[in-house]
C-alpha cells in the first residue's frame, strides 16, 4: 500500500482514538457521579436507621414517611446499581476498543515506515539506473 494511503488511514485512526478517549473520559465521569449518588443515598439510609435505633417515640405520620422513603431508597439503590453496572460495561468496552485501536495504529505506523523505506530504496535504485544510463549515453557520444 502506498505511504499516502497508509498516512490517511493512520490519521483516521488517530481521530477515532481521540473520540474513544473522550467517550472513556465521559464513562469514567459518569461512574464517579453515580458512585457519589450511591454514597449520598447510603448516608441517608444510615441516618434514618440510626434515628430508629434511639428508642424515641415516633408519630405515625413520620413513621409512614420514613417507610416510604426506605422503600424508595431501596428502589433507587437497585436502579443505581444497574446503571453503574451498565456504565462499567460501556467503559470496559470502550477501553477494549481503545486498546485494539492503539494496536492497529501501531501496526499502521510500522507499515508506513516499511513502505517509506521501500519507496526510498526504489528511488535510490531508479537514480542508480539513471546514472548508469547517463554514463552509457556519454560514452557512446
Amino acid at each position: 500500500m502506498k505511504p499516502q494511503a497508509l498516512a490517511k488511514l493512520e490519521l483516521l485512526a488517530a481521530a477515532k482514538e481521540a473520540s474513544l478517549l473522550d467517550a472513556l473520559s465521559q464513562h469514567t465521569f459518569n461512574l464517579q457521579r453515580y458512585a457519589a449518588q450511591r454514597d449520598v443515598l447510603a448516608g441517608y439510609q444510615t441516618r434514618l436507621a440510626a434515628g430508629w435505633q434511639t428508642g424515641d417515640i415516633v408519630q405515625a405520620a413520620e413513621a409512614q414517611r420514613a417507610g416510604r422513603f426506605t422503600t424508595q431508597a431501596q428502589n433507587a439503590s437497585g436502579q443505581l446499581a444497574e446503571t453503574i453496572a451498565v456504565e462499567e460495561a460501556k467503559r470496559n468496552a470502550c477501553a477494549a476498543a481503545l486498546a485494539e485501536l492503539r494496536a492497529h495504529r501501531q501496526a499502521l505506523q510500522e507499515r508506513l515506515k516499511a513502505s517509506l523505506r521501500q519507496e526510498a530504496i526504489e528511488a535510490q535504485s531508479r537514480a542508480e539506473r539513471n546514472r548508469q544510463h547517463i554514463k552509457i549515453t556519454e560514452t557512446l557520444s
